[in-house]
Formats: structure tokens, sequence, C-alpha cells
């Protein structure tokens, strides 16, 4: 039994490479260490095997992976995805915070539309108690009454005005 690399160079034990033949049984277990991995060590292995009934040929590829480029490879990839993942969140948050905003706009244009009904309602219940305030010649209860209710009025258009912008 032997063990060859790939460009046919018979690997022998040394202090780079350890062949260890263990039997047991009907078993023979052939074993080929490879001490302190390079890149270098990257490719092919072939074990060869010969007896009186014959020969077994088996390859095995060792394939070396360079831990620095493994990692920086997987930072980028998931470093890549953590970003695209937080500009996701960004959008998302700005699209509520526009949607919040239109409807805050449309709830104060509506509340300004209803708030010029209102005052110009008010103003003009304003007017009929300032005319019959004036026109009238009652007495100074009836004029009492009519100055409450001015005053009330002035009053409900105020808490109106604050109810709105609050």
């Amino acid at each position: 039994m032997f063990w060859l690399r790939e460009d046919q160079i018979k690997i022998n034990s040394n202090e780079k490479y350890e062949i260890n033949e263990n039997r047991s049984d009907n078993l023979i277990e052939y074993k080929l260490l490879i001490k302190n991995i390079l890149p270098s060590d990257d490719g092919y292995y072939i074990c060869t095997s010969i007896n009186q009934y014959g020969s077994s040929i088996t390859k095995f590829q060792l394939r070396v992976i360079d831990l620095k480029i493994y990692f920086i490879r997987r930072l980028i990839l998931y470093g890549s995805i953590l970003i695209g993942i937080s500009l996701c969140f960004i959008l998302i948050v700005f699209a509520l915070i526009n949607h919040y905003r239109q409807n805050k706009d449309q709830r104060i244009r509506k509340k300004s539309s209803t708030t010029d009904e209102t005052i110009s309602s008010l103003a003009k219940q304003q007017e009929h108690i300032q005319h019959d305030y004036q026109d009238e010649t009652n007495s100074s209860v009836d004029q009492c009454l009519i100055h409450e209710q001015l005053i009330q009025n002035h009053i409900n258009v105020i808490f109106y005005l604050i109810e709105i912008f609050l």
C-alpha cells in the first residue's frame, strides 16, 4: 500500500506526513495524517493498494480554505444582508412617518374648514346679538342677558380654537 499526490509524487512518513496501518481481524485500515496543513497541501491524494487478489485505487480531495479569506467573505455577505435589512427598516419608518403627516394634514384641513364655518356662524350670531342690543330699548335685565350672550359667544370661539390646535 502506498500514497501519492496528484502530481504522482510518492508520500512517505516524515515530519509533514504520517502513514498509519491498523490491523484487526480481517480488516486493514490505512490512514494518512497531514500535519500543519497549508494552502499548498490542497489537491488530490491517491491511495493505492495491491495484493494477490488485485489492486484498488482510491482518490481523495483535500480542500484547504484560507480562514482569512473565508471570514472576510462571510463578513461581506452577512454585512450586506444586515445593511439591506437596516435600509428596509428605515424606508418603512419613513413611509409610516409620511403617511402619518399626510393624515394629520388632512385632519387639520378638515378642522380648518369646519373652524371657518363655525367662526362665521358664531360671528353671525354675535352680529344678531349686537344688533338686537343696539336696536332694542330693553330693560337693564335684558341688556345684561345680551351682554352675557356676547361674552359666552366669545368664550365658545376661544374654546373651539383651542380644541382645534390641540
